[in-house]
């Protein structure tokens, strides 16, 4: 164990003096800069506050807090958890910036602001003073009481929810001591015409070759289009079918991931699975990648579906057919 903890300091000791050697030339990286800040806080190295001071200096501040360009959340979320290591008054500024900016499922749009904005928010909320005690009010019209929260050392790290009717105005009010975060979400149903699209979404699978040899290639194209009426889908997920028989390509797969057509992808047995920022209505996302003929068979291909990741009733399928693989030296 010894050895192991000598080794596991030189390794991170080398990866500081990395970071140190190459801070002049990210001065004006916000994002690059942000993600050094919280290697070097959680290291405990000094250089860190070289760093925030630099951060700060590119951070923009408005009424909803501090937050930092390109990849607002993320960068703004890796910055937070720096100045909440090193106990930067401008965290909290960060923090308020990331919980405005929350959709109504709590989320962020993508997996990695997801990931990154809430554990932002929940290592602040691990922060917060245990010694809160607020009771939390929202108040209708003429001061009528709608519903009432009370915040605790005894519950302070727990969600409290409530449906509230129907008002034409809304007031919230706190009493106590400490501080807490809300967050408001108004849901509403429009009446569509008889004319409106019967899907939000559409998904199109295309194999290439329906009858092949072992060894040859085919390529699969696959075509998804959101036809809903939100602004933005937030992460779509499309799941391909890979016939048995075929195995799938990996340079065109990798191809994908480098020229940024997905963000991501994972092989599930008989299917891939890849990960597409969001759609805006009316958008066409199309990529191509291979599978292989590995030995003679006559399957069906495995359907296919598109949907969204925060809303997977938002959703396409694709029916799969079926494909025959001939031996090659079959006359």
């Amino acid at each position: 164990l010894t050895d192991y903890g000598q080794a596991a300091r030189r390794v991170v000791g080398a990866g500081i003096q990395c970071l140190r050697n190459e801070l002049s030339s990210v001065q004006d990286d916000p994002y690059a800069l942000a993600i050094a800040a919280l290697a070097l806080a959680r290291a405990g190295d000094a250089t860190v506050e070289v760093v925030l001071d630099r951060l700060l200096e590119l951070a923009s501040s408005d009424g909803e807090g501090l937050h930092w360009e390109p990849h607002a959340v993320e960068t703004t979320a890796y910055a937070a958890l720096a100045m909440i290591e090193t106990e930067r008054p401008q965290a909290n500024e960060a923090i308020k910036w990331l919980a405005l900016q929350r959709n109504s499922l709590g989320g962020y749009g993508s997996t990695q602001d997801t990931v990154m904005g809430l554990k932002a928010l929940m290592m602040a909320a691990r922060n917060q003073s245990r010694g809160v005690d607020l009771t939390v009010t929202a108040h209708g019209p003429a001061g009528s009481v709608l519903a009432e929260f009370d915040v605790n050392s005894e519950n302070f790290d727990v969600l409290q929810t409530a449906d509230l009717p129907l008002q034409p105005g809304l007031e919230l009010s706190a009493a106590g001591a400490g501080d807490v975060r809300f967050q408001l979400v108004r849901r509403f149903n429009v009446l569509l015409g008889d004319d409106c699209i019967s899907s939000d979404m559409a998904l199109e699978v295309d194999y290439d070759a329906d009858h092949v040899e072992v060894d040859d290639i085919v390529n699969v194209i696959a075509t998804v289009r959101y036809l809903g009426l939100k602004d933005a889908t937030g992460m779509m997920i499309v799941d391909v079918g890979v016939p048995t028989g075929f195995e799938t390509v990996g340079e065109s797969l990798d191809a994908l991931l480098e020229e940024k057509v997905v963000t991501r992808f994972e092989l599930a047995g008989r299917k891939v699975i890849f990960y597409l920022d969001g759609l805006t209505p009316g958008e066409e996302r199309t990529f191509t990648f291979q599978i292989k003929a590995r030995f003679p068979v006559r399957a069906l291909i495995p359907d296919s579906q598109a949907y969204s990741y925060y809303e997977p009733q938002v959703r396409a399928e694709a029916q799969g057919h079926e494909i025959t693989v001939e031996d090659a030296h079959t006359p």
